[in-house]
């Protein structure tokens, strides 16, 4: 048996201690200001320590946590909340597009993916001159993936002597010699040149053919009349080649350009003769046909050549 005198300090120390342990579950510690420290025992029945933690192990009731989830993540216990998983605007909309004029610069300007690209640029296959030697807008302007471009043939018009300016330069028929000894004169769909210079009916022909051109079809009155007109204006004095031959033999004349013969009859008196005279010349006094030897080379010539459209 203990003697009193160490049993009451015993007895003094447990009473101590039982309290301090009475005073942190059930009565809290209203000296201690601690955000850890909490007046009431937890309704499982576990007791807090300093700071939150808890004495038994236990766990915390989802109401009691800050979060309101079990493990510090959303309310329904994922990861916080970051912002949609596609990395889009965090308020879940879409990327806002801004429609603007279609423009020639591989973008979707209008904000529609089947616009064609440049549908909207100005200009847009409007007549232009690519980099070529003439001054003619023979292309059009067009959307490529380097830009906007002029999509003109680089093969150049090449002026000639035709009466039309050829190179769109503003002048017709310049150039050293480009006609010679020839004038042009237009009618219809035709450009008719009058060449002063002599030589038989190939000659005629091969002189023509440098002009892009053959001996004159006169298929029609009119452009007979021309000829006597211009023939007169130059003041020739001598007859001149054009393109109707007996290609047979049989006296069967017939124009170059379609192989049939003339509609209508501009032959001289008693004319054609035939005997050999298989090719046909127009006289300047006359104006009229008349047939002669292909090998006389005394004659002028009247080269025929479509007319070019205007550029």
């Amino acid at each position: 048996m203990l003697s009193r005198t160490v049993a009451l300090p015993l007895a003094l120390a447990a009473g101590l201690v039982a309290g301090c342990a009475v005073e942190r579950i059930g009565l809290g510690r209203p000296d201690s200001g601690r955000p850890g420290d909490v007046d009431a025992a937890r309704p499982d029945g576990g007791a807090l320590l300093d700071g939150g933690a808890l004495l038994d192990g236990g766990a915390l009731p989802d109401a009691a946590r800050p979060d309101g989830g079990p493990d510090g993540g959303g309310p329904d216990g994922g990861a916080p909340d970051s912002g949609p998983p596609d990395g889009g605007p965090p308020d879940g909309g879409v990327d806002a597009c801004t429609p603007g004029p279609e423009l020639c610069n591989g973008r979707d300007d209008d904000c529609d993916p089947d616009t064609p690209d440049g549908a909207d640029e100005p200009g847009l296959g409007a007549p232009c001159d690519g980099e070529d030697a003439d001054a003619c807008d023979d292309g059009v302007l067009r959307c490529t993936p380097e830009g906007l471009l002029c999509d003109d043939d680089p093969a150049s018009r090449e002026e000639r002597c035709n009466g039309v300016d050829d190179d769109c330069d503003g002048a017709t028929d310049e150039g050293d010699d480009l006609c010679g000894a020839c004038v042009p004169r237009a009618l219809g769909a035709s450009v008719f040149l009058f060449c002063d210079e002599a030589g038989d009916w190939d000659d005629a022909r091969d002189g023509c053919a440098e002009h892009g051109g053959d001996l004159a079809s006169l298929e029609t009155e009119e452009e007979s009349d021309l000829v006597a007109d211009v023939m007169n204006e130059l003041d020739w004095r001598e007859d001149a080649w054009i393109g109707m031959e007996d290609a047979t033999g049989d006296d069967d004349y017939a124009w170059l350009s379609n192989g049939a013969a003339p509609s209508y009859d501009r032959w001289h008196a008693r004319e054609p003769t035939g005997g050999g005279e298989d090719c046909v010349r127009f006289t300047h006094g006359s104006e009229r046909w008349r047939d002669a030897p292909c090998d006389r080379d005394r004659y002028l010539r009247i080269c025929e050549s479509p007319r070019p459209s205007s550029p």
